[in-house]
């Protein structure tokens, strides 16, 4: 005769102990026998862990979908993309600078670049006659605050730093030179450009020095530098004297050395010069 091998059944139910067979327990087969009863019990403890496990793992499924929309996530190349990398914008790279096109462009971002000469478009400072090869710094407060400082990258290791601000990308302010007065400048006596008794700009971007030398031969004359329209410094006149006077023009002031008490066909020499 055969016989067909029965399965113990399963309960999703945690024992809490696993019964000892005394030696005095009969042998009794069958499903609720006591011969069967710790595998039962065992079978039942497989049975709901097993239960549990798949219940967790369908609670978390459901918990990280409600966290992540995955159709919105970034993937690999795009994730990449937003991380800076050595070399970015200038930082940590053995290359050059990224090249700024266009120095006016209110968009730039906060980073280092360089500007090329006759490649980079924008406003150079006022002294250049065209954008030279530069590094510059592009710093944003927010939004609609930026600022640039440019350095002139020359080869007699004379740099000249210069800054500008935007407000509201709106327009440019003029470009100002942060180098102190003296550094890359050399003195230019300017005496037949600089008559006196006629008004001078400065030009040049930067403060310049300004010496005007009187000589006046039967004395009892004077001269005035004037800045900005009010007297500044006065040349004062004696018997066959040679006297100096030096002041600082800002930038973009107006200068100029007048008679301030001339004695006619007293004054036989006269000269101006710049440190500029």
């Amino acid at each position: 005769m055969e016989h067909t091998m029965a399965n113990i059944k399963e309960e999703k139910t945690w024992e809490e102990g696993i019964y000892q067979l005394e030696v005095t327990d009969p042998v009794v087969g069958g499903i609720d026998g006591i011969s069967n009863k710790q595998a039962k019990q065992l079978a039942n403890r497989t049975r709901y862990l097993k239960e549990q496990i798949k219940n967790n793992k369908s609670s978390m499924d459901t918990a990280l979908a409600t966290k992540r929309n995955v159709t919105d996530s970034y993937s690999k190349t795009q994730t990449d993309e937003k991380f800076l990398k050595i070399g970015d914008y200038g930082l940590g790279g053995v290359d050059n600078m990224p090249i700024l096109n266009n120095l006016d462009d209110f968009t730039t971002k906060t980073g280092i670049y360089r500007t090329v000469e006759d490649r980079t478009t924008g406003t150079p400072p006022a002294t250049w006659s065209k954008i030279r090869h530069s590094s510059v710094i592009v710093e944003r407060v927010d939004q609609n605050w930026i600022k640039q400082t440019m350095t002139y990258i020359d080869s007699e290791h004379i740099p000249l730093v210069w800054y500008r601000t935007n407000k509201s990308n709106t327009i440019w302010h003029s470009w100002t030179c942060l180098n102190p007065l003296g550094v890359g400048q050399t003195w230019q006596e300017v005496t037949s450009q600089r008559l006196k008794g006629v008004i001078y700009t400065n030009t040049t971007g930067r403060p310049i020095l300004v010496c005007a030398t009187d000589y006046n031969g039967n004395g009892g004359g004077s001269s005035v530098i004037e800045i900005d329209g009010a007297d500044r410094g006065v040349i004062m006149g004696g018997t066959a004297t040679q006297t100096s006077c030096t002041v600082i023009v800002p930038v973009g002031s107006t200068y100029k050395v007048k008679d301030n008490v001339p004695t006619p066909g007293s004054e036989n020499y006269y000269r101006c010069h710049e440190l500029r």
